[in-house]
């Protein structure tokens, strides 16, 4: 046994370093929390403005995302006024695969409308409608939230002047009672951002398959 240990030292030094090797990371993400600072965006029925919900979300979609192995940069971390224009010049100015922009919706004079959207740009590739299809497959799939369309948005500025593929993710919607609870719990924003991640990886491949026909 005794001269085999120096092998098997070296052995389990090997493992534990391969193990410890910095993978190669999937993707590179922009996860953008909208509205912040001066612009509050709408108001929860629960009094709570939607650029707060925004960055919880935002937060815990980078974390999830972070851990799943992507590069992931944030345009807010807290609670700051950014322009609509300094937004897609941080996602422009790096080489990313994916920007997703995070928001809470709302309806006025009407509080029984509730579930999910994804709003994107309609390139002439039609990409950008294909990637919000897949997203909107898994959230409404993983989280049993009503699905209310995948809708193009060619006046958004932030889809619109992004060169990378790009999504707005309404997270639902703040003038529904129940619906505006749920969404300031963070067991369901951890799920909502487990689901994301899920739908990245699915989009990732998808966008890298595409590169390579």
């Amino acid at each position: 046994m005794k001269k085999w240990f120096p092998f098997l030292a070296i052995l389990l030094l090997f493992i534990a370093g391969f193990s410890l090797w910095p993978k190669e990371k999937k993707g590179v993400i922009v996860v953008d929390a909208g509205h912040g600072g001066t612009d509050p965006g709408t108001t929860s029925m629960t009094g709570v403005h939607e650029k707060e919900i925004a960055l919880q979300f935002a937060l815990k979609i980078a974390d999830a995302l972070r851990n799943a192995n992507y590069e992931v940069y944030l345009t807010r971390t807290d609670d700051v006024t950014l322009s609509l224009n300094e937004r897609v010049q941080l996602a422009n100015s790096k080489p990313i695969d994916l920007f997703l922009s995070i928001h809470g919706n709302a309806l006025e004079n009407n509080d029984e409308v509730e579930g999910l959207q994804v709003l994107y740009y309609p390139d002439e590739a039609e990409r950008n409608a294909e990637l919000a299809t897949i997203m909107m497959s898994h959230l409404s799939s993983a989280l049993q939230a009503p699905d209310r369309g995948v809708l193009p948005r060619p006046e958004l500025a932030v889809l619109r002047g992004t060169t990378s593929a790009s999504l707005l993710l309404e997270t639902g919607f703040l003038s529904h009672p129940e619906e505006a609870i749920k969404l300031e719990n963070a067991n369901y924003q951890q799920q909502f951002s487990q689901a994301v991640v899920q739908a990245v990886d699915h989009m990732i491949e998808n966008l890298q398959q595409t590169q390579n026909e």
